[in-house]
């Protein structure tokens, strides 16, 4: 995992090629945005009346936009989720530099100027992150993104990305405590291993027998972006202890399938 400072990604201009070519797990990007411009963040959205939040099913907390793998497969909701989020984003960022400007800054710089889009589907774009709250005693239990991609929900998606290259993009809001750390397996989609776990533990016990792999444990500090090949490694929220909760922004990014673009999402 490259670790570098905000003040260093047009050096790297090869990264996002190097977390393709499988060189890399990843980038930690430190010191993005200041901390206390993510406290505004929170505080904002928490206050708006528009954002469109989302009871998850998947863990202890909710969702402020629609996760795209969650959606069912009409997207109706899904993309009038998307077009809330990206206002009550830019809303919630004001006037200082949003989300997605910062992130199309580091996708252009780490991407070796490649064009940097949101794709989008019948004149209707694809979020661009979802915020995630996992509350005390909350975890994620183990998966990967490549699971997803039969899902009816990424039909369209699918025809448009790569799916061998997806990346997730990870923004700490507010951290807990203790605990809320991402442990990231070398296990991979596709290891008969998993399906072997799921019928024995089931899916909330599996990781429990993943001790003994070799594991990346990532806890980015408040202000910092991860970018991680989140699609084909197995990876686990930890369970968030104490009495705040876990806030995270992000969603994924990966290639078009001509290579000439990177697409963000979520």
């Amino acid at each position: 995992m490259l670790e570098i400072d905000a003040s260093e990604i047009e050096r790297h201009g090869d990264c996002v090629d190097r977390i393709l070519r499988r060189e890399i797990f990843g980038v930690l990007v430190r010191n993005v945005f200041p901390r206390e411009q993510l406290a505004r963040v929170i505080a904002r959205l928490q206050g708006d009346a528009s954002a469109p939040v989302f009871e998850s099913h998947t863990f202890r907390g909710r969702t402020y936009g629609r996760v795209l793998r969650m959606a069912g497969e009409t997207l109706d909701e899904y993309f009038d989720a998307a077009a809330s989020m990206g206002r009550a984003l830019a809303a919630a960022f004001g006037e200082e530099p949003t989300y997605e400007t910062r992130l199309r800054e580091l996708l252009t710089a780490l991407g070796g100027g490649r064009a940097v889009s949101t794709p989008s589907h019948e004149g209707r774009a694809y979020a661009p992150a979802t915020v995630r709250v996992i509350e005390p005693g909350g975890v994620v239990d183990l998966h990967c993104g490549n699971e997803t991609h039969r899902f009816p929900a990424l039909r369209h998606l699918t025809q448009v990305i790569d799916p061998a290259g997806e990346i997730s993009t990870l923004v700490p809001l507010a951290m807990p405590e203790e605990g809320g750390a991402l442990d990231v397996y070398d296990v991979c989609f596709g290891d008969p291993l998993i399906a072997e776990l799921d019928h024995r533990l089931g899916r909330e016990r599996a990781h429990e027998e993943l001790g003994a792999r070799r594991r990346l444990r990532l806890r980015p500090a408040v202000g910092d972006v991860a970018l991680f090949e989140e699609g084909r490694h197995y990876h686990r929220v930890d369970e968030v202890r104490g009495p705040r909760a876990r806030w995270t922004l992000g969603g994924f990014v990966a290639p078009s399938r001509d290579g000439l673009t990177l697409h963000y999402w979520s």
